[in-house]
């Protein structure tokens, strides 16, 4: 049941999920998947989780895998950057409806190209398209934050060539300035002779 509501950020940035309410052991088959029902949060499901977090194989009652979480982490990042749940709904049944389609909520403009893509990857509708862990989830974002590429982002030949000057940008200064030395002092001999 991975949503914002579960996730706190500690005060050196450690994140913690704090409802363990409805984990589940992979291997155990006496667990239901398929006991959705309205509380009285207006979105909860009874013993499942949050459905707007909640991946479609788990609404259809599949069996779960890491992907799942994923999935929720995906949909968690989602409302981080827009504020919002990935998906809305009137009833129970048009939320499930949306989630079991994709027709998710879309992200803000002006949210960066990458990190639209790292989301679109996680909440893929099949899961085989999905990232296979939350650590392959964790080092695309890590790799976001340093300015690399993103796997899930598909980049122009200009994207690219930027990624790669800002990531050497101190090095060809360094050699701009390095060229512009030995070029006035060629030019400077060249007028002494």
């Amino acid at each position: 049941d991975l949503t914002p509501k579960n996730i706190l950020i500690g005060e050196y940035g450690d994140a913690v999920d704090i409802d363990w309410g409805i984990s589940k052991v992979i291997d155990d088959a006496e667990t239901s998947l398929n006991q959705w029902e309205a509380r009285d949060d207006g979105m909860t499901a009874g013993g499942m989780g949050v459905p707007a977090y909640a991946p479609p194989e788990q609404i259809a009652g599949k069996e779960p895998d890491e992907r799942c979480d994923v999935y929720s982490l995906g949909g968690t990042l989602h409302f981080v950057l827009s504020g919002s749940p990935p998906f809305a709904g009137g009833s129970l049944e048009q939320l499930l409806g949306h989630v079991v389609r994709g027709e998710r909520e879309p992200l803000p403009p002006g949210i960066p190209k990458e990190l639209a893509a790292i989301v679109d990857k996680a909440m893929s509708l099949k899961r085989e398209d999905r990232y296979a862990t939350a650590g392959e989830l964790a080092s695309e974002l890590r790799s976001f934050q340093a300015g690399g590429l993103v796997l899930a982002h598909r980049y122009s030949a200009l994207e690219r060539g930027r990624k790669w000057i800002g990531r050497r940008w101190v090095v060809l200064v360094v050699l701009l300035a390095l060229t512009v030395t030995l070029v006035a002092v060629a030019g400077v001999q060249h007028f002494q002779q």
